[in-house]
């Protein structure tokens, strides 16, 4: 069921994001408005993870955090970046994992009351331990994220 579920999560995923956006500007106007959910207050796990999906367009020159990360020297947004460690989800004889964790907020640069997302994808083997992913704001009052606040996160 687990290897099920994952498999459906990467297809969506990967449909999601067939599609490259132009460069992102470097303000915290760039907002993601083409599939805002529109609510407020601390959004859900399952919200974070619709979020991250419909932002797999972000450039990984959105910041220098993301600068060189991957699993391929060809990836080239979000979207790919994640991809390439969320494939690893499926080996049946690691212990891996997905976090989501959301806590207020605290960029001075972001006027408006906001959450910070971090999104990370774990691996456990015999040899080796791998965590992944990225953090993002989002603005409280109508959940829009901010496209420019994506950073890479991970070691491993």
């Amino acid at each position: 069921m687990k290897r099920i579920f994952i498999f459906f999560i990467s297809l969506l995923f990967v449909q999601a994001c067939t599609t490259k956006s132009g460069d992102q500007a470097v303000n915290t106007a760039n907002v993601s408005t083409d599939s805002v959910i529109h609510n407020q207050g601390k959004p859900s796990d399952k919200d974070i993870l619709l979020m991250v999906m419909q932002n797999c367009d972000v450039l990984l020159t959105v910041d220098s955090s993301c600068l060189g990360v991957g699993t391929n020297i060809n990836d080239s947004t979000i979207g790919e970046y994640l991809s390439g460690f969320w494939q690893y989800q499926t080996d049946s004889s690691a212990h891996n994992s997905i976090t989501i964790k959301v806590t207020e907020g605290d960029d001075k640069k972001v006027k408006e009351k906001h959450w910070k997302a971090k999104f990370m994808i774990n691996g456990q083997t015999e040899n080796e331990n791998w965590s992944w992913g990225v953090s993002f704001y989002i603005i409280d009052k109508n959940w829009v994220v901010i496209k420019n606040s994506f950073k890479c996160l991970g070691a491993g």
